[in-house]
């Protein structure tokens, strides 16, 4: 009866612990997602310098801060064509209703002159470490806010 009992506690602790790993990589996708989502879009809203293309994967704090960084770049009349190269989620903390994430991102860069398309000087490339702020909306997790950690031009 005590084998029992104790094979019985190993395989609940086993369970509660595959059900916790399980969790954890399915929050990392749905991070993962979200992040690309919004990234694809932000690529898109610099190229057009129309903060509302963000519509759907940000929330109007992250739009706004967006807006300002495209006021920023029209002061210059410039406009960025951005490709993100990589993207890997490197840590995922989550309290519903927040969920907190440190993202590994590198893009490749090209400015461009806003009147007559010309590219000025060379792409460049950079590797971000960004923390973002999700919240959930609707069953999708969307940016309330993201924080440039490390910005770095190799």
């Amino acid at each position: 009866m005590k084998r029992r009992l104790v094979a019985l506690a190993v395989f609940l602790v086993l369970l509660a612990g595959t059900g916790l790993f399980g969790y954890r990589a399915w929050q990392e996708r749905r991070v993962r997602a979200a992040v690309a989502a919004y990234d694809v879009a932000l690529a898109e809203a610099l190229r057009s310098l129309d903060a509302e293309r963000l519509q759907g994967v940000a929330l109007p704090r992250e739009i706004g801060r967006v807006r300002n960084y495209m006021i920023l770049l029209e002061g210059t009349a410039t406009r960025l064509d951005a490709e993100l190269l990589d993207l890997h989620v490197e840590k995922v903390r989550s309290k519903d209703p927040t969920v907190t994430a440190v993202v590994v991102e590198r893009w490749r860069e090209t400015q461009r002159d806003t009147r007559t398309g010309a590219v000025r000087g060379p792409a460049s490339e950079r590797r971000q470490r960004i923390e973002y702020t999700l919240l959930s909306g609707g069953g999708t997790l969307k940016v309330y806010l993201s924080r440039v950690l490390e910005d770095e031009r190799p």
